[in-house]
């Protein structure tokens, strides 16, 4: 939630000739403004997406999402991107290598663990715990996913008739 006055003084820092991301660059501002970020907590606050109906879709939208990356300024914002980024390269090359260094297994074992834990309590919160049964298969094709995603990133993508270009 925002002010009508604090939208304006974050207005220098918006990214108009960027079709999406209006939430992502005022929340970036709000914190190169050094203004409050709060987390609040209520499933009447809650604001919910559709899913796309093709697989296309789902990843040319997940491509234009990860494609705004390269406007964002704010550090920690920055620092999330690579550690999320590096962790799946990682896991990628522990799953690869594993055949010649099974010990590397240990390292999917690890992020299966932390990932679990996070997101059991996102998936409570929204009472659907049934769906932590996808969780070692989810373990092992998001780093792909994510992988292929950032590629896709790079090139144009359109969205409500427009192109969005990450570079």
């Amino acid at each position: 939630a925002f002010t009508p006055q604090w939208y304006h003084t974050c207005a220098p820092y918006l990214k108009p000739h960027v079709p999406s991301g209006d939430d992502m660059f005022l929340l970036q501002a709000t914190l190169h403004l050094n203004g409050k970020v709060r987390t609040l907590k209520s499933k009447a606050a809650t604001v919910g997406i559709s899913g796309e109906s093709t697989l296309k879709q789902f990843l040319t939208q997940r491509a234009r999402w990860a494609g705004k990356a390269t406007y964002y300024t704010a550090p920690s914002i920055l620092c999330s991107a690579a550690v999320v980024a590096l962790m799946q390269v990682a896991m990628v090359a522990s799953l690869l290598l594993s055949a010649v260094h099974p010990f590397l297994l240990y390292t999917l074992l690890c992020k299966f663990v932390v990932d679990t834990t996070l997101v059991a309590g996102v998936l409570f919160y929204q009472n659907k715990p049934r769906q932590l049964a996808y969780m070692p298969l989810l373990t092992l094709l998001y780093p792909f996913y994510a992988i292929g995603v950032c590629l896709l990133s790079i090139f144009p993508q359109s969205w409500k008739n427009r192109n969005v270009s990450s570079f």
